[in-house]
């Protein structure tokens, strides 16, 4: 089992309803192929961690760089891992608001910022950018508790 954390700028302009059907595309493909994550939009600009078995993810991996709507600006981390982070979330769309609630925004936002202007060049964010997936791991049932009115939680 391993994990893929990667930014991406779109291509096309996403919608808050494309957005939706996205996540919800995501979330029923991911359920069939055992593959969890969460996926952050913000300026254009996407931050993807997805984890599951190592040839599911690795077709997805493809699948998702093909997608003409958008473009690959760097893969962040990619690393083997012994359990799942987000086990319960076949693919969640975090919104700023959720971020807002548990303090994590203004980290992402920075992050993506960062790695946008950086391109494909170093430096080497790896352990920051899974220090940040790992402060979000601890938070997601606080997320999904407090969403779960607003919308389902995949």
């Amino acid at each position: 089992m391993k994990s893929i954390l990667y930014a991406s700028n779109s291509t096309v302009e996403f919608l808050p309803t494309q957005l939706e059907e996205l996540e919800t595309e995501a979330y029923e493909s991911n359920l069939i192929l055992g593959i969890s994550g969460y996926l952050y939009f913000e300026d254009s600009t996407f931050i993807q961690y997805i984890e599951g078995p190592d040839r599911a993810l690795d077709e997805l991996f493809a699948r998702i760089s093909a997608d003409q709507r958008h473009r690959i600006i760097r893969s962040v981390a990619e690393e083997k891992i012994s359990g799942r982070r987000f086990a319960s979330w076949s693919m969640r769309w975090l919104t700023n608001e959720e971020l807002t609630e548990i303090k994590l925004e203004n980290l992402i936002i920075d992050q993506m910022k960062i790695m946008n202007d950086l391109g494909a060049k170093e430096p080497d964010f790896s352990q920051s950018a899974m220090r940040i997936v790992d402060s979000l791991s601890t938070q997601q049932n606080k997320l999904s508790a407090s969403s779960s009115a607003a919308r389902p939680a995949h």
